[in-house]
C-alpha cells in the first residue's frame, strides 16, 4: 500500500506541479480528499491540532516530501491551512478554521448567500436537520469510524463485535439508515449461505471525516469533560449557604 501510495503521489507531483492552474487545478480543489494519505493527515491534524510535514511523516511512517505534498494538496482543496509559525523554520499545518473558498465564477456571491441563509438552517423545516439529527446519533458516529478505520468492508458481525454495547436490532437499523441515505453501500455475495458486507460510499467517507474529528476531540478532552462534570454535580449538590 505505501509503495502504491509513493508511486502515485511522486509521480502526480512530478507531472502535476507546474499545472495547478485553471481547469485541472480547480477540479483538484474541490474533490473530496478521499486518498489514504490524505485521510490520515486529516486524522492527524485533527488529533494534534497543528503539524509539520516533518512531524506527520513521523507519525504515519511516510517521508516528507510525500507529506508536505498531500498537505498542499489539502490546501488546494480548502481543507487545511497555514498555521502561525511560533518558532522554526519549518511550515504548521491546521485543519481550515474559515469557510472552503467557493469555486468557479459566481463563487463569491454564493458563498455571501449561504451565509445571508444561515439562519435558515434553524428552522424546523430546514432540509438540513435530518441530516443533523441523523450524524448526532452515537452508533452513526461509532460506524462511520469502524467502517472508514477498517481496509477492507466489514461484515454485520465484525461490526457488532467493534461496536461493544450495540444490539443486533440498533446495529441493522444503523446500517439501514445509513445506507438509505447513502452513505454506506451493502454487498452481497452469492455464497451459501449469503454473505453481506458493508463499506463506505465517497459521501460516507467524507462524513466519517467529520464524525471522526469529533471522535478525536471526544478522546482528546474526556477527562476534562468528565472533572467539569464532577465539580458541576459537587457545587450542585452543596447546600445553600446561608443567607448574611
Amino acid at each position: 500500500m505505501s509503495e502504491e501510495i509513493e508511486t502515485e503521489s511522486t509521480s502526480g507531483a512530478a507531472t502535476g506541479a507546474g499545472a495547478a492552474t485553471g481547469a485541472g487545478a480547480a477540479e483538484d480543489r474541490h474533490t473530496p480528499a478521499e486518498h489514504p494519505v490524505r485521510l490520515a493527515l486529516l486524522d492527524v491534524l485533527a488529533e494534534a491540532g497543528t503539524v509539520t510535514a516533518t512531524g506527520a511523516a513521523a507519525r504515519l511512517g511516510l517521508s516528507s516530501g510525500l507529506c508536505s505534498f498531500h498537505l498542499r494538496r489539502l490546501a488546494l482543496q480548502g481543507l487545511v491551512e497555514e498555521a502561525p509559525r511560533s518558532s522554526g523554520r519549518a511550515k504548521p499545518w491546521r485543519l481550515r478554521r474559515g469557510p472552503v473558498p467557493p469555486a468557479g465564477p459566481g463563487g463569491a456571491e454564493q458563498e455571501r448567500e449561504e451565509v445571508a441563509d444561515w439562519p435558515a438552517t434553524y428552522r424546523r423545516d430546514c432540509p438540513s436537520r435530518t441530516v443533523v439529527e441523523m450524524l448526532a446519533d452515537k452508533w452513526v458516529l461509532y460506524a462511520l469510524a469502524a467502517l472508514r478505520r477498517s481496509e477492507r468492508p466489514l461484515r454485520f458481525n465484525e461490526l457488532r463485535r467493534l461496536l461493544d454495547g450495540v444490539t443486533q436490532k440498533m446495529l441493522a437499523q444503523t446500517l439501514r439508515a445509513l445506507e438509505r441515505d447513502g452513505l454506506v453501500r451493502r454487498t452481497v455475495h452469492p455464497t451459501v449461505p449469503p454473505s453481506v458486507e458493508y463499506a463506505l460510499t465517497g459521501l460516507g467517507v467524507e462524513a466519517g471525516r467529520l464524525t471522526g474529528a469529533i471522535g478525536a476531540w471526544s478522546v482528546r478532552h474526556a477527562r476534562s469533560v468528565h472533572a467539569a462534570r464532577a465539580a458541576y454535580d459537587e457545587r450542585a449538590s452543596a447546600p445553600p449557604l446561608p443567607l448574611p
